[in-house]
C-alpha cells in the first residue's frame, strides 16, 4: 500500500512537473516571438537613423538650418551687447533723474523758507 501511495505521490509530482514544464514552455515562446518582433523593429529604426542622418546632415535644407542657426546665434550676441549698453544707460539716467528731483526738493524747500520768513 505505501508502494501504491508513493507511485501516486510520484505520478502526482511528473504531473505538476510537466505542467510547469508546459507552461515554462509557453512563456519563453511568447517572449521569443516578442523578441523577434523588437529585434526587427529596432534594425528598421536603426536603419531609418542611418538614413536621416545621411540625408538629414547633408541636405540643402539642413545647410541652410545651420547657416540660420549661426545667424540667429550672432544676431543674439549683438541684441545682448546692446541690452547691456541700454541697461547702463536707463541705470545712469536713473541716477540722473534722483539726483535732480533732489535739487528739485532742496530749492523748492529753500523758495518756501523764503516765502516764510517774508522774502
Amino acid at each position: 500500500m505505501t508502494e501504491d501511495r508513493g507511485e501516486l505521490d510520484l505520478t502526482r509530482r511528473i504531473e505538476e512537473l510537466e505542467n510547469s514544464l508546459s507552461i515554462a514552455l509557453e512563456v519563453n515562446d511568447t517572449y521569443q516571438r516578442e523578441n523577434v518582433k523588437l529585434k526587427k523593429r529596432a534594425q528598421e529604426a536603426e536603419g531609418e537613423l542611418t538614413i536621416v542622418k545621411g540625408i538629414g546632415n547633408t541636405s540643402p535644407e539642413m545647410k541652410a538650418l545651420q547657416a540660420r542657426v549661426k545667424e540667429l546665434g550672432e544676431i543674439n550676441k549683438l541684441h545682448q551687447e546692446l541690452n547691456g549698453k541700454l541697461q547702463t544707460s536707463v541705470t545712469e539716467l536713473e541716477g540722473d533723474n534722483k539726483r535732480l528731483s533732489c535739487q528739485i526738493d532742496d530749492k523748492n524747500n529753500f523758495l518756501n523758507k523764503m516765502r516764510e520768513s517774508g522774502m
